[in-house]
């Protein structure tokens, strides 16, 4: 099942094998699927960004592209929350 990530607003759109960064962009278009393996490798590395506080995590949303409906939407209280895509 293919799923989009959402990090504070921004659509995951890729990476930057130059200097081996994760890309995201507020712009839907430009936003890519990927699979559950993927999911776990970013979310795995944003989390990491956020232990060592190079980002302030606000909400991270993992969307499920074939039913349009948020999987689980995590802020940075911790909280799980199911949601609907609006």
């Amino acid at each position: 099942m293919k799923q989009l990530i959402v990090l504070n607003g921004q659509f995951y759109c890729g990476e930057n094998k130059e200097d081996n960064k994760l890309m995201f962009d507020p712009d839907r278009s430009k936003a890519i699927e990927v699979d559950e393996r993927r999911v776990r490798y970013i979310v795995h590395n944003i989390y990491g960004w956020y232990r060592y506080r190079e980002i302030k995590l606000q909400r991270l949303e993992i969307i499920d592209v074939k039913e349009k409906t948020c999987v689980n939407v995590a802020n940075a209280k911790d909280k799980l929350v199911n949601a609907r895509l609006v």
